[in-house]
């Protein structure tokens, strides 16, 4: 076993929420007083109505909020290495976005529509188009349980 360490279940159990729980993490560990569990969470790109890409956003989903992060890079002197944070961007109530699907031409977008008419465009962040159709299908239709007529 020297300098040999492999994980124990818990240990990989953990990792794995961790990078895969990246919204609830954040209100867990900083954000106690919003004490929602996130239903749904998933990497998305941000981008421009046209398909320009804007940055990367973490987009989550509670019974009561739509939640939106972004990882933040802390800058450091001379080019070193940063490690980069989960911070909140934004938090709606549900009450207050439209959220609806486009899947015309080569792009699936998700088109969100705020109540103070701020309108925000996202693509699921995937590099392959053909492993993303099904995805989006699902996880889209728990977005648009969301929509207020």
């Amino acid at each position: 076993m020297d300098g040999d360490h492999s994980e124990t279940p818990v240990e990989r159990a953990f990792a794995r929420w961790e990078s895969e729980n990246r919204i609830q993490k954040l209100l867990y560990t900083e954000y106690s007083e919003l004490e929602d569990i996130v239903l749904v969470e998933s990497p998305f790109a941000q981008t421009t109505k046209d398909g320009v890409g804007i940055r990367q956003i973490q987009m989550g989903l509670t019974s009561t909020k739509l939640i939106l992060a972004s990882d933040v890079a802390a800058t450091a002197p001379f080019n070193r290495p940063v490690d980069t944070t989960l911070e909140l961007l934004m938090v709606c109530p549900v009450q207050c976005v439209r959220i609806s699907t486009d899947d015309s031409g080569s792009r699936y977008t998700l088109k969100a529509h705020f109540c103070h008419d701020k309108v925000l465009y996202f693509e699921l962040a995937s590099p392959l188009k053909r492993d993303v159709s099904p995805h989006i299908s699902f996880t889209l239709s728990i977005f648009t349980t969301v929509k207020i007529p």
